[in-house]
């Protein structure tokens, strides 16, 4: 068991904050496997991609007579008279087109980032299964299978595939549920508004559909589109997602830049690059420096003192030192081990004591939005109660000999009062500045 223990400790094993090596020692009296550093997906230059999610979904649309499922599919259209009113048909041709794949994997990809979404296999299965067949059509026999696609309206048929179907049923996985969350529908920009505009003011709203998403989306519901039934409301929501499924790359970079931004980050992070690990460090800085106000200084810091003030603001001397080991950069253009996070290392207490912060996504979306003179409320701090401690062990340094600056609420003219303290002989001293 020491043994063990030492090798344990040796290997970093439990130690999340950097990738393992598994190279095998014939020597050593253990070894082992570690997973941890392997995800549903890997970064490329270009971005994050799953070629796990990519290939399976390749296997079931694939055009193979040892594919049973796309064998199902020819049977039901040659054998069916009206295909097209088959929502399950709809849903598996959106498949056939790459870029509609594509976007779906990329959307599984935000939802392991952005909500740390844990993925079996299973559970992607099961979800490849709940996307393609709608929960009114999956527990029926064949009859009652026919007569419902034969009878099942416009709205129906509209709200039964992918593109809409995808965001508004939370209550199937924890996966759709994260899903939802990143609805096209919750995110707006001016283009869009401009459009939907022209969209519910339209005698042919078919034209700008055809005019603003991908053909093959528009594949057998043009007629649907067209229909009276169909409320705005509707209409509206089919086009914004069906318009981000053709648009992804545009849609991004408009309406989710944080996350693009936090991509790069970290896969340049991954890489080693002093750069952009660089950038890293001074966004946590400055979010720290605001988090209790902007001080309007690089070299201070607001401090909370008792009750909440209105009054008077009560400043400190900051600094914030980090510690960062020689990096080495990769320059690797695929990497298929990584961390998920950021782990950032600070000096403390003259330099005795080393502060780990772990900046995931959503920690880093609010230090951004701080930058831009967010204040953090009583929820947020709930929220990441971990890093508010962390924030505050960094502030609270040397508080045995820094000096306190008081400042009367007039935010734009100096500080007025300086406490001090004389170590030497144990004094206090207060001053007008």
């Amino acid at each position: 068991f020491s043994l063990l223990s030492s090798y344990v400790i040796d290997q970093k094993i439990l130690d999340t904050d950097i990738v393992h090596n598994d190279g095998f020692n014939e020597a050593s009296h253990f070894h082992h496997v570690n997973f941890t550093d392997y995800h549903m997906y890997s970064f490329k230059e270009t971005g994050p991609v799953s070629e796990i999610i990519s290939n399976l979904l390749q296997k079931i649309i694939s055009d193979d007579n040892r594919n049973p499922i796309y064998k199902a599919y020819l049977e039901f259209k040659n054998n069916y008279k009206n295909p097209e009113n088959c929502p399950v048909v709809y849903n598996y041709e959106f498949l056939f087109n790459e870029q509609m794949r594509e976007v779906l994997i990329q959307l599984i990809i935000k939802a392991i980032v952005k909500s740390k979404e844990i993925i079996s296999l299973r559970s992607l299965l099961n979800f490849i299964y709940d996307v393609l067949v709608p929960i009114d059509l999956s527990s029926i026999s064949p009859n009652e299978y026919t007569k419902k696609i034969e009878t099942m309206s416009d709205v129906e048929f509209i709200s039964n595939i992918i593109p809409n179907y995808l965001f508004e049923h939370t209550e199937l996985s924890s996966l759709f549920e994260k899903i939802s969350v990143l609805d096209p529908c919750n995110y707006r920009d001016s283009k869009i508004d401009d459009i939907l505009l022209k969209l519910i003011n339209s005698e042919s709203p078919l034209e700008i559909f055809e005019n603003n998403t991908s053909a093959l989306t528009l594949n057998t519901i043009t007629h649907r589109i067209k229909s009276k039934k169909i409320q705005k409301e509707l209409l509206s929501k089919l086009f914004i997602r069906l318009y981000y499924f053709s648009n992804y790359k545009e849609s991004i970079k408009i309406n989710d830049s944080d996350y693009a931004e936090y991509m790069e980050l970290l896969f340049q992070y991954n890489n080693n690059n002093p750069i952009y690990i660089k950038n890293i460090y001074r966004l946590v800085e400055n979010a720290i420096r605001n988090w209790n106000g902007d001080p309007k200084t690089s070299e201070k810091v607001i401090i909370n003192v008792g009750k909440r003030q209105t009054r008077y603001r009560v400043f400190k001397d900051f600094e914030v030192r980090p510690s960062v080991e020689n990096l080495t950069p990769k320059n690797e253009k695929d990497i298929n081990k990584f961390v998920q996070e950021f782990t950032l290392n600070f000096k403390i207490n003259d330099d005795t004591e080393i502060l780990k912060i772990h900046v995931d996504y959503s920690l880093f979306k609010i230090l951004k939005t701080i930058l831009l003179g967010y204040r953090p409320n009583k929820k947020d701090n709930n929220n990441y109660v971990y890093f508010v401690n962390l924030i505050n062990k960094l502030i609270n340094q040397n508080n045995n000999k820094a000096a306190l600056y008081i400042d009367e609420v007039n935010i734009g003219k100096a500080v007025d009062y300086k406490f001090s303290k004389d170590t030497a002989f144990n004094t206090y001293k207060f001053e007008l500045v």
